[in-house]
């Protein structure tokens, strides 16, 4: 990238929203458009009774105080749908045609609401019924939930704990034993599918480190990536804070080239092996009980 005014992170420095960047006010309106869209479509196909709540969490929902905070294609505007009937939750997407007509009629409602759009966001919709039936989920922050309809999913007390981010940090890095059998074949666009792959991985892994080294639960789950990056600097981890900004920056520069720069995509994959090792070498150093 070219020379840009910088916002100080620790001991290195991040790009601001400048000119070298598309406008960012104009990317979460049409973040916020794909996920009305969506939500137009789903309660199109489904009876009011049947929705629980509706809810966007995630990156959309964040302040954005560097490009770190939100990248075109790789962060997901993420709508967390609560079905009234459990029992019926897991089959409401195993219709094929069904889902389809959900993604088709969103995709319908969001380009006709965007005709000189900077990008497609990526949406990704998860039902919450199946989040709150593991034993080790942990609701996020309410700061980082915008409700839509129905009501707020329960506030968290506390974090997971030690020892659940620790088998976190360790199931993450056991993805990077088959990363490189992933990676070698791929070019130019095709590197899109490793970052995917690999972000929902990179991502958690600066607050669970951050929770593991003592900052409470409800600060690094509400912070985005900026505050993060303050934040594992703040701990002594200057290094994996780097790391997990070249990680997004280097997306971004993958995202600007129209997903052609190969060397800006393999240096992401780079960035967010390093992340991920880190992680799990913190994971195995530090004991099970609680942080002071």
């Amino acid at each position: 990238m070219s020379s840009l005014e910088s916002v100080p992170a620790g001991s290195f420095s991040l790009p601001a929203w400048d000119k070298d960047y598309p406008d960012p006010q104009k990317l979460r309106r049409e973040a916020e458009i794909a996920g009305d869209a969506f939500v137009q479509a789903l309660t199109e196909m489904v009876p009011d009774a049947e929705l629980a709540a509706v809810y966007l969490k995630g990156s959309t929902v964040k302040v954005w105080t560097t490009p770190l905070d939100y990248v075109p294609a790789l962060s997901d505007v993420d709508i967390h749908v609560l079905f009234a009937d459990d029992t019926q939750a897991d089959a409401y997407y195993r219709d094929v045609e069904q889902a389809l007509r959900l993604a088709g009629r969103a995709e319908d409602i969001f380009l006709a609401a965007t005709p000189q759009r900077l990008h497609v966001p990526r949406v990704q919709i998860v039902v919450a019924n199946r989040l709150y039936r593991m034993p080790d989920f942990v609701p996020a922050p309410r700061e980082t939930v915008r409700l839509i309809r129905g009501t707020y999913p329960p506030a968290p007390a506390t974090g997971s704990g030690i020892p659940v981010l620790k088998e976190q940090l360790l199931q993450h890095a056991e993805y990077l034993e088959r990363l490189g059998e992933s990676v070698a074949d791929l070019l130019g666009p095709h590197l899109r599918v490793a970052l995917r792959a690999m972000s929902w991985r990179v991502s958690p892994a600066a607050p669970r480190v951050a929770e593991l080294l003592g900052e409470p639960f409800v600060t690094v789950w509400s912070s985005n990536r900026t505050a993060l990056v303050e934040l594992l600097t703040q701990r002594g981890e200057a290094e994996l804070a780097a790391d997990y900004a070249a990680y997004y920056l280097q997306a971004w520069r993958y995202f600007l080239s129209g997903d052609q720069d190969s060397t800006a995509a393999r240096a992401a994959i780079r960035a967010g092996v390093r992340v991920i090792e880190r992680g799990a070498e913190l994971a195995g150093t530090v004991q099970d009980q609680e942080p002071d």
